[in-house]
Formats: structure tokens, C-alpha cells, sequence
């Protein structure tokens, strides 16, 4: 006999919400701090930049990231609140499970716990990590690198650092400084200390000013 029709539910059409919920990118260097906000899709909604040049202490620059992160949520029409997860960059070495900069040669002064001073403004999950590492793992997602098992991301600019990947892990080093060459010794005479400006030896060499 003829078959009855299926019964059911209709099918119902559905989509991501990208806009469901946004993630808060934080770029914290020695002239500025910059914050921006995306969609769940990767999708850019709002920048905002601020001039940290003036900075010399820790909470010095971490007042210059809250108003820069303040801009950026204003920008993009969300509440803090509607923030699902954070990740901020800074140089220097940085304990990743606590989310502390543990030294930062070339910002004095800049030793916090950040991952802490961020979640009493941000209630979500919050990574810090270093900045030559997260674009390491930027360059391995959205890059060249997609297909590479290991890669090594040099950072050359006013300061010198490299982020290392094997696999799908970060090489951190025993005191997370793996990638920290701007500190080589590059000869016996050379001491691996930083100058006055915090800049280590091979910085000093192929620096900015070297050049």
C-alpha cells in the first residue's frame, strides 16, 4: 500500500548568532594599549587605541588599558557583561596559569597580577600571555603556518622576541623565556643584562636604532 507521509516536527531553519556573545582582545606595548572587540565569529566590531607613552608604573598602565577597553565597549554598543572570554598580550615573561607578568625589561615597572586586575572588570574567563606567543598561535590558526608542525615566530620591531610552536604547544622554556632572544649573549663578553632602556644584547645589536 501506498507509504504515509512522515510525521514530526517541521524542520526548522537554524544559524550561529555570532553576535550571540564577544571576546575583548587586549595589545598592551611600551607606547600604547589597545583593545579590541569581536564577534563569536572573529569578526572585528570596535578598536580602541590609547597612548601609554606616559606610563612608568603598573598601575599607570593599567589605567590606560581600562580606558581603552572602556572606549572600545562603548564603540561596540556592549556591556561588559556581555563579554564571553578575554586574552591580552604583553611583553615580558609571563606565568600563564596565573595570569601574572612576572618582568618586563622594556616596560618599567610593569609587574602585576593582570589576569586578577582584568576579572574585577571583566567577569569571564581571562588568558595573558605573551605577546610573541599569541601571534605564534595567530600565524598557526589564520596564517602561513596552518600546515607547519613546528614554527618559530620571530617579533622584530622595538623590541626583539620569538614565539616557538611544536605541534600544538607552545614552547615556553623552565622560566618562560623560551622565546626571550633578545637577550642572547651573542659573545663572552656579552652580558645578557638589559641596558637602561631594558633592551638585552641582540636587541641592542639589530634594534631600531642599531639599524
Amino acid at each position: 500500500g501506498q507509504r504515509s507521509a512522515r510525521s514530526g516536527r517541521p524542520a526548522r531553519m537554524v544559524r550561529f548568532r555570532a553576535e550571540a556573545a564577544h571576546v575583548v582582545g587586549i595589545d598592551i606595548g611600551r607606547h600604547k594599549a589597545l583593545v579590541t572587540v569581536a564577534d563569536l565569529a572573529g569578526t572585528v566590531v570596535a578598536e580602541h587605541r590609547e597612548d601609554a607613552s606616559g606610563a612608568s608604573t603598573s598601575a599607570d598602565l593599567l589605567a590606560v588599558l581600562r580606558t581603552a577597553a572602556r572606549g572600545a565597549l562603548a564603540q561596540a554598543g556592549i556591556r561588559r557583561t556581555d563579554v564571553a572570554s578575554v586574552a591580552a598580550g604583553t611583553p615580558g615573561l609571563v606565568d600563564w596559569p596565573r595570569g601574572a607578568v612576572m618582568l618586563a625589561p622594556g616596560l618599567p615597572g610593569w609587574k602585576i597580577e593582570l589576569a586578577r586586575e582584568l576579572r574585577r572588570s571583566f567577569r569571564c574567563p581571562v588568558q595573558v600571555e605573551n605577546d610573541a606567543n599569541l601571534a605564534a598561535l595567530a600565524e598557526r590558526r589564520h596564517g602561513l603556518a596552518r600546515d607547519a608542525h613546528t614554527l618559530v615566530f620571530i617579533y622584530w620591531g622595538e623590541r626583539v622576541g620569538a614565539g616557538v610552536l611544536i605541534g600544538d604547544q607552545l614552547h615556553r622554556g623552565a622560566a618562560n623565556a623560551a622565546g626571550e632572544i633578545g637577550f642572547l649573549a651573542l659573545d663572552e663578553g656579552t652580558t645578557a643584562a638589559p641596558d637602561q632602556l631594558g633592551r638585552g644584547p641582540f636587541e641592542r645589536m639589530v634594534g631600531p636604532e642599531a639599524i
